[in-house]
């Protein structure tokens, strides 16, 4: 009975060890795991306060083929007026001021959009409100004296081509598809005193629209446009200028037009208000 007890004995000895070697190395195990969580942890705290990574690092843009050059362009573009939110999260904003003449007159003004191409224009000269709204289908115009309706026309869209060249809520150098553009990258210049990023869109309908995009900032600062109006092809420059970002996207607070090289008009923007939520029947004729 004696071996059977020693035995025994043995027995829970070697389980002890065996026990006690695994306690250990589980111990190794879970301290490695915590070491290795650990150095994950403290590489993804460096990632974080790490500087952001600076477009254009391994290779200058002016050093890109065309098509990288206009794609790197304009992801720039698109992070510097959205504060990297994404273009896409504009879904609507109203823009108010005063449009000044060159014999200083102001007229005030509204313009509301609504994502995609849904937009609806008012000024007021001398006490008549005259609006203007595309609700995406449909065009119309209307006038209002002291408030009070006087009266409501359905129109041909090609009858507003001012209103329909700015009905879509995002820039045209975002998705220019959608908008009948075609963009090619011209090249690096001077605009208006600052380096500038030359990009050139083709329209369907012919028209040549030149951006010109700060190479520091990359905000727009101008834009030269081939139009027709009222049957005539004429070139108009808007120049951009008092560039702030309102709730995380950037618009241009001032806006000189110029055609034939004389001042046409100022926009003064006095007020921004984003993504405010808007009802689809705020720009059907009423």
């Amino acid at each position: 009975m004696k071996p059977k007890v020693r035995s025994s004995r043995r027995g829970r000895r070697r389980r002890r060890i065996i026990f006690g070697v695994g306690g250990a190395l589980l111990g190794v195990l879970l301290v490695a795991a915590v070491f290795v969580s650990l150095l994950r942890w403290q590489a993804r705290t460096l990632a974080d306060q790490a500087p952001p990574v600076v477009y254009g690092d391994e290779m200058e843009i002016d050093e890109m083929d065309e098509e990288r050059a206009l794609n790197e362009v304009l992801a720039r573009y698109y992070d510097a007026v959205s504060s990297e939110l994404g273009l896409d999260r504009l879904g609507s904003y109203h823009v108010g001021g005063f449009y000044i003449l060159p014999d200083d007159t102001r007229l005030e003004f509204s313009l509301v959009k609504k994502a995609p191409n849904q937009v609806r224009f008012s000024i007021n000269r001398r006490g008549v409100r005259v609006i203007q709204a595309f609700n995406g289908r449909t065009a119309w115009e209307a006038r209002k004296f002291s408030g009070e309706l006087v009266d409501a026309t359905q129109r041909d869209p090609e009858e507003l081509p001012e209103l329909m060249r700015n009905a879509w809520a995002t820039s045209d150098l975002y998705e220019p598809g959608e908008k009948g553009l075609t963009l090619r990258y011209a090249g690096k210049t001077e605009y208006h005193g600052r380096d500038a990023y030359e990009i050139v869109g083709e329209n369907v309908d012919g028209g040549i629209i030149r951006f010109f995009l700060d190479a520091e900032t990359f905000y727009e600062l101008g834009r030269i446009s081939t139009v027709q109006v009222e049957g005539e092809w004429i070139e108009e420059e808007s120049v951009m200028s008092g560039h702030a970002a309102v709730d995380g996207f950037v618009f241009p607070h001032r806006v000189d037009t110029y055609r034939g090289g004389e001042l046409v008009q100022t926009q003064e923007v006095t007020e921004v208000q984003v993504n405010q939520g808007l009802f689809d029947w705020f720009f059907d004729k009423p």
